[in-house]
């Protein structure tokens, strides 16, 4: 339940948005609603054991379901009246992921890892945001719908990293939609670090160390079976909104730092020499089965890494996108996705895509993208009552207490 506080705020939110669309109704969000994102060709986040892909109009398994459940979704989205397609206003939280500690191989992904953890919850739409999706039928820059020509090009500086949105003047129905992405700050069961975003176990001695190995110290032969360690931590509060779906040109920041190894207790090391370094034993699939930091390093001289990040978000469309990175690690990266919009009347599904561009201080560059599912049922006039409801309590609410 709301503290009183936000649940005022919260009624005076959906009062006054229904006020001020001319007649909107508000629509509940049925089931098959989710959010999905992915960095690079390697990393989908929520993390899940098959690589999400998309062709077209096709999306992955969204792994972010609706506020409430996928059976009895609490959220709604309100739409203004007019021919198809409809305005979509969003005021109120959609879409929502808990924080929890999962880890996976991604040696099969990516040639540089052996496996990432992740602590993360995911929100849409980033706390105290409202999010408006329309038709854009102007190309001025300003306005709130997917803009500029036929085909849009925006750029980040290094070389081939860009994304491109296509789709013809009047068929560009979108906008900016910041989702929220962090953490609790707490250190789960199994995590190595409390407040971090994401800890990667990158293949220190690539070749001789590639997955399945087995460190001596674990009765295994392969002393090359060594990983370095980095973590990825919020870039504000508790991550703050993400660059996903933000408007052209917005950038998020992400401290990357070797773990504190080398914390020491009474003057002596008390996790070893080298920091962010972990001898291991580890799967085909590159997921650490056994970790040790140690006193005696084999190889010497290594040490985890520092990996800042800045990313660069662009709003959502229902058009196409091309999200591309040549010089991504490993293997450059492109990647094509496409939205939908089947609404007849407000009702129906609307699916939505965007992508960010990333640079890293180590790594390089990547290109990423998200999904937006929106699965809309017949509109509620329960909420639209309740809406009225809820106002004519908070203004007897402020009335009473003007009378104390």
């Amino acid at each position: 339940m709301l503290p009183r506080n936000r649940w005022l705020a919260a009624s005076l939110m959906l009062s006054l948005g229904l006020a001020g669309t001319s007649h909107a109704q508000a629509y509940p969000l049925a089931g098959g609603s989710g959010l999905q994102y992915q960095i690079g060709g390697g990393l989908p986040l929520p993390i899940q054991a098959v690589n999400p892909t998309a062709t077209g109009t096709v999306f992955p398994n969204l792994l972010v379901p609706p506020l409430g459940g996928t059976v009895t979704p609490t959220g709604f989205l309100l739409q203004g009246p007019g021919a198809d397609p409809k305005d979509i206003t969003i005021i109120y939280p959609l879409l929502e992921k808990k924080a929890s500690y999962a880890k996976l191989g991604q040696a099969g992904q990516n040639p540089n890892l052996y496996m990432v953890a992740t602590n993360l919850s995911v929100r849409f739409p980033a706390t105290s945001q409202t999010v408006m999706f329309q038709l854009a039928t102007s190309l001025d820059p300003t306005t709130l719908g997917r803009t500029g020509l036929t085909t849009t090009t925006f750029f980040t500086g290094i070389a081939g990293n860009n994304i491109r949105y296509s789709n013809a003047l009047a068929q560009r129905f979108g906008g900016p939609g910041n989702f929220f992405v962090g953490n609790p700050g707490t250190q789960p069961a199994g995590a190595l670090y409390k407040g971090v975003n994401a800890t990667l176990w990158a293949i220190a001695v690539k070749g001789p160390g590639n997955p399945p190995c087995v460190h001596p110290f674990f009765g295994g032969v392969n002393a090359a079976c060594v990983g370095a360690l980095a973590q990825a931590v919020p870039g504000s509060g508790l991550g703050g909104p993400a660059g996903w779906g933000a408007p052209v040109g917005f950038t998020v920041t992400t401290a990357g730092g070797t773990p504190m190894a080398l914390a020491t207790s009474l003057g002596k090391p008390k996790k070893g020499p080298e920091p962010g370094v972990q001898l291991l034993s580890v799967n085909a699939m590159g997921t650490v089965l056994q970790s040790h930091f140690t006193n005696t390093m084999v190889p010497t001289a290594m040490t985890g890494f520092t990996n800042m990040a800045s990313s660069t978000g662009y709003p959502w469309t229902t058009g196409m996108i091309t999200v591309s990175a040549p010089l991504a690690a490993g293997v450059g990266e492109k990647f094509t996705i496409t939205g939908m919009d089947s609404r007849v009347n407000g009702v129906g599904t609307i699916q939505l895509v965007t992508g960010t561009l990333s640079r890293r201080t180590t790594s390089g560059p990547n290109a990423n993208r998200a999904w937006l599912r929106l699965n809309v049922p017949e509109p509620s006039a329960a909420l639209a009552s309740g809406a009225g409801l809820l106002m004519l309590a908070l203004c007897h609410g402020l009335a009473r207490r003007r009378s104390r």
